[in-house]
C-alpha cells in the first residue's frame, strides 16, 4: 500500500506540475502574438484560459470517498490538459488560416510536446491502476506439512 500512494504522489505531482508548466509557455506564445490575432479568437482563447484557471483549483477539492476521490481528480486533471490543448488546436487553426508562420511553427512544436506529455501522463495513470499488487494480501506458510 505505502508503494501505491508513494506512486500516487508522484503520478499527481508530476502531472499538476506538467499542466502549470504547459499553462505557463502556452499563455506566453498567446501572449507574444496577441496583436496577430483578432478578437474574437483572443475573446475564445481568454474563455479558455479562464475555464482552466477555473478547474485547476477544483483538482484539489474534497469529493468523498477514496475510490470516487481518485476518479474526480483524474479526471479534473485530463479535463485542464483537453483545455489546453483546445487552446493549442484554436491558436493553430488561426495560424494556418491567416498565414502567420512564427506561431504556427510554436505551436506545432509544443503541440508535440504536449502530446508526449499527455501520453505519459496517461500511461502513468493507467500503470498506477493495472499494477493493483498492493491489494492482494500476502500469505505465509505458518506450518508445512512434510
Amino acid at each position: 500500500m505505502k508503494k501505491f500512494l508513494r506512486d500516487y504522489k508522484r503520478v499527481l505531482g508530476d502531472s499538476i506540475r506538467a499542466l502549470l508548466q504547459i499553462e505557463a509557455s502556452l499563455y506566453q506564445i498567446y501572449k507574444f502574438h496577441y496583436l496577430e490575432i483578432s478578437e474574437r479568437k483572443t475573446r475564445q482563447v481568454s474563455c479558455l484560459f479562464h475555464d482552466f484557471n477555473e478547474q485547476f483549483p477544483r483538482i484539489f477539492g474534497n469529493y468523498g470517498s477514496d475510490g470516487s476521490q481518485n476518479f474526480v481528480v483524474f479526471s479534473k486533471i485530463t479535463l485542464t490538459f483537453d483545455l489546453l490543448e483546445n487552446v493549442v488546436e484554436l491558436l493553430l487553426r488561426y495560424s494556418q488560416k491567416h498565414k502567420i508562420s512564427s506561431l504556427n511553427n510554436q505551436l506545432q512544436a509544443f503541440r508535440k510536446t504536449f502530446i508526449l506529455l499527455y501520453n505519459d501522463y496517461d500511461m502513468s495513470k493507467n500503470r498506477l491502476f493495472i499494477n493493483d499488487a498492493y491489494r492482494k494480501p500476502v500469505l505465509r506458510v505458518i506450518h508445512k506439512a512434510i
